[in-house]
């Protein structure tokens, strides 16, 4: 999960930070692919929320819900088992309830495929998929959950 910036602030992100989104993001998506998400959305890439290699997913443990809490701005990249890449960005602030899955709705949100031929058509414009997330409560086992047209990151048990 990535933390995108409104191109307008100049908010200054701690330098580790920075050479930890530098040294995770090449690994997932090319820079033409960067430059195009950030152009879709109008934000820019600022720093690592949460990092699936270190940060715990655990069920019952899991420190998601903590790191994406209160965010706003977030693009999620997601490489699935088969190296399919895939993800979306999410403008309006999430709030993570303990108790309860939290439903988001956002005119401005949308999901892309980093696969394949129709790449370019998901990031830059065409049929750009509006959708809606639904978080999943910190006591539920399905962190983050479907948006319109599925998309949905569970947690192996």
């Amino acid at each position: 999960m990535h933390e995108l910036s409104t191109s307008s602030q100049t908010k200054k992100s701690p330098k580790i930070t920075n050479k930890q989104l530098a040294l995770l993001l090449p690994q997932y998506i090319s820079k033409v692919a960067q430059q195009k998400i950030e152009t879709r959305s109008g934000l820019k890439f600022e720093k690592v929320i949460f990092d699936g290699e270190k940060d715990d997913f655990s069920p019952n443990t899991s420190v998601f819900g903590e790191k994406i809490n209160q965010i706003e701005n977030l693009c999620y990249i997601i490489q699935s088992e088969n190296n399919n890449t895939f993800g979306g960005v999410i403008c309006n602030q999430i709030n993570v309830d303990p108790d309860e899955d939290y439903f988001l709705k956002d005119d401005k949100a949308f999901v892309f495929n980093l696969n394949g031929e129709q790449s370019d058509r998901y990031i830059e414009g065409g049929d750009i998929i509006k959708f809606s997330c639904v978080v999943g409560s910190i006591k539920n086992e399905d962190y983050f959950l479907g948006c319109v047209d599925m998309l949905f990151v569970l947690v192996k048990k």
